[in-house]
């Protein structure tokens, strides 16, 4: 994981995810394997009187998994945009809306049973309002 500040307020981020399996007796690749990942995006924080602010834009890119198992169907890669908010007041009120699939892209998670079994494809576009109280 890797995080730079730009100023007090903004910064980016990028973490990444990289995994291989081999089944050394068959000489083939291991099922239920990740594809590799990474994870990027630009973070906003500041406090303005009571209130503290926090909204991130987020990518995340899956590469296409072709090295796969037995009875595993291989999947094509993809990239999704996720943004998110929240607003936190000091007397413990939180606020937070976020939008997954911002560009509600049409993609297969290698590692889901929808897909491997069903063909189903990964949730679409989808958005969140929360209101919490901590105490």
């Amino acid at each position: 994981d890797a995080k730079y500040f730009i100023d007090d307020a903004w910064s980016i981020f990028f973490s990444g995810t990289l995994t291989r399996g081999e089944d050394t007796s068959a000489d083939r690749p291991l099922n239920r394997i990740t594809p590799y990942k990474a994870n990027y995006g630009v973070i906003y924080e500041s406090e303005f009187d009571a209130f503290y602010i926090n909204a991130e834009l987020s990518a995340s890119s899956v590469m296409e998994q072709d090295r796969v198992g037995v009875e595993e169907k291989p999947t094509s890669g993809y990239t999704t945009v996720d943004f998110k908010a929240y607003l936190t007041h000091d007397n413990g009120i939180r606020t937070s809306f976020s939008v997954e699939n911002l560009f509600d892209k049409t993609y297969y998670d290698h590692l889901s049973y929808g897909w491997q079994q069903l063909d189903y494809a990964a949730m679409g576009r989808n958005a969140k309002l929360e209101i919490s109280y901590q105490f």
